[in-house]
């Protein structure tokens, strides 16, 4: 409440989500009920409302930090705060909540060829999918002359449902990368195809396309699309899903 009642900034920041959401988050923030107020698509508006007026309070104090972070839902207001914006969607459904682990393991063979190993975990709460887990190893070529590359392997996957039992399935994992570079341009185009080592009939394909276009010496534009197809999802999951993520980049040095 004294954000929105002693600054400009926290005024305007809350005006702007009301119109945006078509919801009165700052009475909803200020006044409740606390019932309402925690339910997911209240709560996190809520949350990412205080940091961002947080963070550019201090900005226009002089705090200006070398590097931003944030986990889950504080992702979104480190991105906001360095000039990106990111959307999710998926076929009307949004994400409740958000956690994620990635490990892998790197043993070089070759000058060109590596063995990748890694573990993976992911807990989305979307619809009636609670959590996942991918355990697997890959083994990756680099082009001879370029930064692109092509590998090959195997997973193990568990998904857990919150009325269905659990899933486990072997998947396998070809990945291939394309880059481009010249002056005014770098793009990478990263593709994957994992069918099911049971039917070849339920696979996915997911496609990652980075570009970032320089506008000065300091300052670049990137965009991010990630895109994913199951043709056989699981319980009410939908086949398709976009991701997109646009950044402002300066350097400060």
């Amino acid at each position: 409440l004294d954000f929105y009642e002693n600054t400009d900034l926290g005024k305007n920041y809350y005006d702007l989500a009301n119109d945006i959401l078509g919801e009165d988050i700052k009475d909803i923030s200020f006044n409740g009920p606390d019932e309402k107020l925690k339910i997911t698509k209240f709560t996190q508006p809520a949350i990412f409302i205080v940091s961002t007026i947080i963070s550019h309070l201090l900005l226009k104090k002089g705090h200006n930090p070398d590097g931003v972070a944030g986990h889950s839902l504080g992702a979104s207001s480190a991105i906001w705060f360095i000039g990106g914006f990111n959307t999710v969607s998926s076929e009307g459904t949004s994400i409740r909540s958000s956690t994620y682990g990635h490990l892998r393991y790197n043993k070089s063979i070759s000058k060109r060829a590596t063995l990748n190993t890694y573990f993976q975990f992911q807990s989305n709460n979307v619809l009636d999918l609670q959590a996942r887990y991918l355990i697997g190893a890959n083994a990756t070529l680099d082009a001879k002359d370029t930064k692109d590359f092509l590998s090959i392997g195997i997973f193990y996957e568990r998904e857990e449902f919150t009325i269905d039992p659990s899933t486990t399935i072997f998947r396998g994992n070809v990945m291939g990368s394309l880059q481009l570079v010249d002056r005014q341009l770098k793009s990478a185009l990263v593709l994957y195809y994992q069918p099911s080592l049971q039917s070849m009939s339920d696979f996915r394909v997911l496609a990652n396309l980075n570009s970032k276009v320089p506008v000065s010496d300091r300052m670049s534009l990137g965009l991010d699309i990630a895109t994913r197809f199951d043709n056989l999802p699981n319980t009410d999951l939908k086949s398709f899903d976009l991701n997109t993520l646009f950044t402002l980049s300066y350097k400060i040095k």
